[in-house]
């Protein structure tokens, strides 16, 4: 738990510095801040990490759907569909976003 509380006083104490102390900053630049820091605690970890924008579009069975609504609905063949993209895109070394 200290670990965590002194990672947590790190962040933000380089989030200070470069976005700026108080609620000036924007939610995206907050968001995009902490982003960055999972994607290289994964990478320095070796985890695999894949981000999935939800407004990315797939084709399923009957029609053009976004990613997001797949996820919201949680319709069976879609998902799968959505976990086979996922993998392809994986197994040929892109970057999923």
């Amino acid at each position: 738990m200290k670990i965590m509380r002194q990672k947590r006083h790190i962040i933000s104490r380089l989030f200070i510095k470069h976005f700026g102390y108080g609620n000036d900053s924007p939610r995206w630049k907050v968001r995009a801040f902490f982003d960055y820091f999972r994607d290289v605690f994964a990478n320095i970890n070796r985890l695999p990490l894949i981000r999935v924008t939800v407004c990315g579009l797939l084709n399923t069975d009957n029609s053009i759907r976004l990613t997001g609504n797949i996820l919201k609905q949680q319709i069976y063949n879609d998902l799968k569909k959505l976990v086979k993209f996922i993998e392809q895109r994986q197994a040929s070394g892109h970057d999923i976003t």
